[in-house]
């Protein structure tokens, strides 16, 4: 049966839900049709899927609340886990019809409750209600730079792998993610379709179609999407289109940006290249512990051929976000390195056709690319003081289900209004966020962060590490301590 009901009927079906029962599309262990979103205000019931259960009536009557982090800019607030009412934007709509699907199921309401962004007012916040005993929040939405680390190693958090109603193997929980962060068979943050901000401080490169074309730069090397899916993409080749792309447009002999680059980067970014090395600064052993992985011979070969690449300035221009995103915008790159996030706020309005890539390979050698995201990804986690854990894991577990079906379709509609949307740039975009990869690094600090970010223009490894190792190895050693003190 397929039923498509318009989006300004969401309220007259909640209360349909509410009195009938089963007037509403809802997945059920009796097998009735599938909820799907998408942002053109239209839920369709396409596919049988029994996953969620009919009851749980431990939920009814109860308020789940939520910690975010507010971080006072649209670039890293959480944005995607309330909604006040339908106003015809996709994400909103469909956080709101996510929710009030599952609040009128199952009878439960979400609160959000925000924070400052500011690591130790949130950690401040976590302790003091655990200290207290008080179920004051059933689950937060952390930054994972050092908050979300800071409060697993001092037994702050629940691990979840102990809360049965996660269901932590199936595909809307993020499973790299959960691989990466798992430490000694212990999990403490997670993400997931319930919360597209991981998606969006995802590193991508972002090139310009026509000026691509316009050069015979896909004639001359090859199509991108083409060398991406052959495994051919990498920093020397895009190091050699963006040549061909490159010019001092007034012959004044020096390059400014009034001139035309082949790549566009801020330098805090050059972490981003690392990571596409298929490098780690923490990886782990056949424990399932921690160690430190910073310096290999693959690291120094990657390290030094983004240095190389550094200094040809005549086609690369590092330089700090705003004058890279106005040459990018103005047409007078071929490549700029961008989060998800800068692409729909950044680019709204560009006039070009332009698309997406992952972050290049160091070499064809390579298995995979790995696009890493941002140390500042939104995570969930429960915190100690939470009284109801499985009726918690049971909501955001319905959550990630159901995002499936709704957040998500409008999270990629909503991103392909900007991108040129085509079978190419979006099967190469979904392909990049379920290859998204996150350093243990970001959730703990080991004091490598900022040099990758800052000093990899000069960076000699071998030195770098043979300073640091000592203060990087004592961080992994206080990981396994904490955890090993984890309830």
């Amino acid at each position: 049966m397929k039923k498509v009901i318009s989006i300004v009927l969401s309220l007259l079906m909640l209360c349909a839900v509410v009195s009938c029962g089963d007037e509403q599309p809802h997945v059920s262990t009796g097998g009735s049709a599938q909820t799907t979103g998408s942002a053109t205000g239209t839920v369709e019931t396409t596919e049988e899927v029994p996953y969620l259960p009919d009851s749980y009536p431990e939920l009814e009557g109860m308020e789940f609340n939520i910690l975010t982090r507010d971080a006072g800019d649209v670039y890293w607030e959480v944005y995607d886990l309330t909604a006040e009412e339908l106003k015809e934007e996709p994400i909103n709509d469909a956080v709101f019809e996510r929710n009030a699907y599952l609040e009128a199921k199952y009878g439960f309401k979400i609160k959000e409750t925000a924070t400052t962004n500011s690591y130790s007012d949130t950690i401040t916040a976590i302790e003091n209600v655990n200290k207290s005993g008080t179920e004051t929040y059933h689950a937060v939405a952390i930054n994972a730079m050092y908050t979300a680390g800071s409060l697993a190693t001092s037994n702050n958090l629940i691990d979840l792998k102990t809360v049965s109603t996660l269901d932590l193997e199936q595909s809307f929980w993020n499973q790299r993610f959960i691989d990466n962060m798992t430490v000694g068979g212990k999990l403490f943050t997670l993400t997931g379709d319930l919360t597209v901000t991981y998606h969006d401080v995802a590193w991508i490169q972002l090139f310009n179609k026509e000026l691509l074309e316009d050069k015979g730069i896909d004639t001359a090397i090859g199509n991108p999407y083409t060398l991406v899916n052959e495994g051919k993409w990498t920093l020397d080749v895009m190091h050699r289109m963006g040549a061909m792309a490159a010019e001092d447009l007034n012959g004044d002999g020096f390059r400014t940006e009034t001139d035309r680059f082949g790549y566009v980067f801020a330098g805090f970014n050059n972490y981003a290249l690392y990571y596409a090395g298929g490098n780690a600064v923490i990886g782990k052993d056949e424990n399932d512990l921690p160690v430190l992985t910073v310096y290999s011979t693959r690291a120094v070969e990657t390290v030094e051929k983004i240095k190389e690449m550094l200094k040809d300035t005549n086609v690369n221009r590092m330089d700090n976000s705003e004058p890279n995103k106005a040459i990018f915008n103005n047409g007078r790159a071929l490549f700029m390195n961008a989060q998800m996030i800068g692409v729909r706020v950044d680019q709204r309005g560009v006039e070009f056709d332009f698309g997406i890539l992952p972050t290049p390979k160091i070499d064809e050698s390579q298995e995979e690319y790995s696009n890493v995201v941002s140390m500042s990804a939104t995570v969930y986690a429960i915190p100690t003081s939470c009284q109801h854990v499985e009726e918690t894991g049971f909501v955001l577990n319905a959550l990630a289900y159901q995002s499936q079906f709704t957040l998500l379709p409008a999270y990629f509609d909503t991103t392909f209004e900007i991108i040129t949307r085509d079978p190419e740039s979006e099967e190469t975009l979904r392909n990049i966020l379920d290859a998204s990869y996150f350093d243990l690094s970001f959730m703990y600090d080991t004091g490598w962060l900022y040099p990758l970010m800052n000093d990899m223009a000069d960076m000699d490894l071998s030195s770098k590490y043979d300073s640091m190792k000592n203060t990087s190895q004592a961080v992994i050693d206080g990981i396994i301590e904490g955890l090993n003190k984890t309830e």
